[in-house]
């Protein structure tokens, strides 16, 4: 938060007089900027703009910003550097009140028949975190759930990566996802573990398309952690008909949710979360 205070003040931008929901932070790009000011506009705070953006996706930017509420800068690329640090802007920078993640007894509560989650366990690349947001999105998952240790924020980097779903998709944050998986699967919820070490195929696997279902990836490079392990109804593998081992978090992630959709898996979320 400071480290925002500081680079707002540097560009020597005025704060808006808002209620506080949640903390804010900086985002950037032109897609995920766009996407915050259509699908949350009372979240938007400020928007910065290159004073060379006249044409293109960002050029229409600057009348949403003000449509709803939003301060404008005008601003030269230096100062949207000295914002976000040397990355591919796209020439807007954005500060926003943050999604908020929310409670582990929200998630309890959301865990009927019919629901469906992707939980990933220490996912420690932002841009896989993004991808992960966005394959959820768009599957329809009721939400995201990530174990807090070793697990990467919902920095800006993954946000543009998620391509507006992370403002879509529900964040479920635990402490303890091991036990957060027990409890789920109490509650009814089946519990299916990807694992490039299961001796049954994702394509194969049986499961009960009318409870809950939740399914699990490890983090990069470990895979599911044997506590993890022994807390899935059912272990699976992504059949690999070529030379490479293993495939990108998202991708996964992306198999695994696309096979459970087409069995009729959960119904759609709402594009509101």
């Amino acid at each position: 938060m400071a480290r925002v205070d500081q680079a707002r003040r540097r560009a020597g931008g005025r704060r808006r007089a808002a209620p506080r929901r949640a903390a804010s932070a900086l985002i950037y790009g032109v897609h995920a900027v766009r996407l915050a000011l259509r699908r949350r506009p009372e979240a938007a705070l400020e928007l910065w703009v290159g004073k060379g953006v006249r044409s293109g996706g960002a050029a229409a930017l600057p009348d949403e910003a003000r449509r709803v509420g939003a301060v404008l800068h005008r601003v030269e690329n230096e100062v949207l550097a000295r914002l976000v640090g040397d990355v591919a802007h796209q020439g807007v920078v954005l500060r926003y009140h943050a999604p908020v993640e929310r409670p582990r007894a929200e998630l309890l509560r959301h865990a009927g028949a019919g629901a469906w989650f992707l939980a990933l366990d220490r996912v420690q690349d932002t841009h896989n975190l993004g991808a992960c947001l966005r394959v959820s999105d768009a599957a329809g998952v009721n939400g995201l759930v990530l174990g807090a240790h070793e697990t990467a924020p919902l920095s800006a980097a993954a946000i543009k990566a998620a391509c507006g779903a992370a403002e879509t998709v529900p964040i479920y944050r635990v402490s303890n996802l091991a036990g957060i998986l027990r409890e789920l699967r109490r509650a009814g919820v089946w519990v299916i573990g990807a694992d490039c070490r299961a001796d049954t195929s994702l394509y194969d696997a049986q499961w009960p398309t009318v409870n809950g279902l939740l399914l699990v990836l490890g983090g990069e490079g470990g895979g599911l952690r044997p506590v993890l392990r022994g807390c899935c109804d059912v272990l699976v593998r992504i059949p690999m008909a070529g030379t490479v081992e293993s495939l990108n978090l998202g991708v996964a992630a992306g198999v695994g949710l696309f096979e459970m959709r087409r069995r009729g898996t959960g119904a759609a979320r709402s594009a509101s979360p």
